[in-house]
């Protein structure tokens, strides 16, 4: 399952929206290049380092793009007992659905970006820019977000909006843990997260219904709630609920909506666009963006403070 955040675009001329995007043509890739500072943190015009971040347009269909996004990382290996760094290049996905009305960018939050879709922001935020310039166009993204009273109330939506039912809860460790903390025996999921860390492997605790049966949320109300509290207070964890048809529903730290997809629907979109059928069936690609369009239409849009660098004083 692949889980992504939402973030909502506008372009200074909405009117362009459809011509700029249908530009954007399969193996041929984008200039993302991005100008951002050294570790130090200094403006000064020596600090400041240009990257070129490789990508790849997958597929352009019914004014939906598929794409990924490669990080730029190093990799050490031994070689003859010896520590050798190699270029690394995990990556991600995006999806940029430019029907009209829609007006999303969604981005794969995955470890290829640290599990920070709004690195892949800020990327997409200068790349875009520096690219639309030479056309007079500039372009916003700003996160999708919606304040919920508490998770039952989030589920209760879901199942509501979109006539679903509950098939899973995961509880993820998500590797955020303060290796100083104390542990407390007394707690599994403190004891399992420590073992996970240790085994450099990831934790999971997962409750599944049997067969189509949906999960008895009601049953569990309080336990829930609990958890889904200590998730957004401690943000070690990663709370998510797994719907039959809708996907998945991420609560914790994170404000900025995020919901999943199993990958062989991005797969098949990708791989066999031209043979869908007009109607599409309930698992496609565009289906699910449906979807995740009726889900936000009571979202707010977050202000995103975004930092330019700065030319220093010349000495």
């Amino acid at each position: 399952m692949a889980t992504f955040a939402f973030y909502r675009f506008k372009l200074n001329d909405p009117s362009c929206a459809k011509e700029t995007f249908a530009a954007f043509e399969p193996e041929k890739r984008l200039d993302l290049i991005v100008s951002q500072r050294k570790k130090d943190g200094s403006y000064e015009d020596n600090k400041v380092v240009t990257k070129c971040y490789n990508n790849d347009v997958l597929i352009n269909h019914e004014d939906i793009i598929v794409m990924t996004i490669e990080n730029n990382k190093q990799k050490a290996t031994t070689i003859d007992k010896q520590k050798v760094q190699h270029e690394h290049h995990p990556f991600c996905h995006v999806i940029i659905d430019y029907r009209e009305g829609h007006n999303i960018i969604a981005i794969e939050r995955n470890g290829a970006f640290d599990n920070k879709p709004e690195k892949v922001r800020d990327i997409l935020f200068h790349g875009l820019n520096r690219i639309f310039y030479r056309q007079n166009l500039t372009i916003e993204l700003t996160p999708l977000a919606k304040s919920y009273e508490n998770i039952i109330e989030a589920i209760d939506m879901i199942r509501r909006r979109h006539h679903d039912r509950v098939k899973k809860i995961c509880l993820d460790f998500n590797s955020k843990h303060n290796p100083n903390r104390q542990i407390d025996t007394n707690s599994i999921t403190t004891v399992m997260a420590l073992l996970a860390d240790k085994a450099n492997a990831k934790g999971l605790v997962a409750f599944q219904s049997e067969g189509d049966e949906e999960m008895d949320i009601n049953a569990i109300q309080q336990e829930l709630l609990a958890i889904a509290d200590i998730c957004y207070r401690e943000g070690e964890y990663d709370l998510s609920i797994h719907f039959y048809s809708y996907g998945i529903f991420r609560y914790g730290a994170d404000v900025v909506a995020q919901f999943g997809v199993d990958q062989t629907v991005i797969d098949e979109f990708v791989n066999q666009a031209d043979s869908m059928d007009a109607d599409r069936d309930r698992d496609s690609l565009p289906n699910w963006l449906d979807k995740m369009k009726d889900t936000f239409s009571d979202y707010n849009e977050q202000t995103v403070a975004t930092i330019e660098p700065k030319r220093g004083r010349r000495k």
